[in-house]
């Protein structure tokens, strides 16, 4: 997991069952990521909308356990991504997140 404030970004591996952290924090540089994840980390600041809550929209959407998340920024779209385990599938929601004013549309689930 990577929490993003100003210019540096804490890492930390979290145990999914407890939600401890585990092991060593790793606390990087803005600047030391690459343009990937420097560009979509200033595309969540422009959102108000928070990735946890794109998890419960979409775990209200598809019954079953999100297991991941992720936000993607095509240049035309701003997308949150959700992989959610449903018995013995993985199905993946995409939320379209409007960059001012906050709604989430559904773009897609993968039966």
């Amino acid at each position: 997991m990577r929490t993003a404030r100003d210019a540096e970004i804490w890492e930390n591996n979290v145990d999914a069952k407890t939600g401890r952290i585990r092991g060593v924090e790793r606390v990087l540089s803005f600047q030391k990521l690459n343009s990937e994840d420097r560009t979509s980390i200033k595309a969540l600041r422009h959102v108000t909308q928070k990735m946890s809550e794109a998890v419960l929209v979409a775990e209200r959407i598809v019954p079953g356990t999100a297991v991941g998340s992720c936000l993607v920024d095509d240049s035309v779209t701003l997308n949150f991504i959700v992989l959610l385990v449903t018995g013995d599938r993985l199905k993946q929601v995409m939320l379209e997140v409007d960059r001012h004013p906050v709604a989430v549309h559904i773009l897609r689930r993968n039966p």
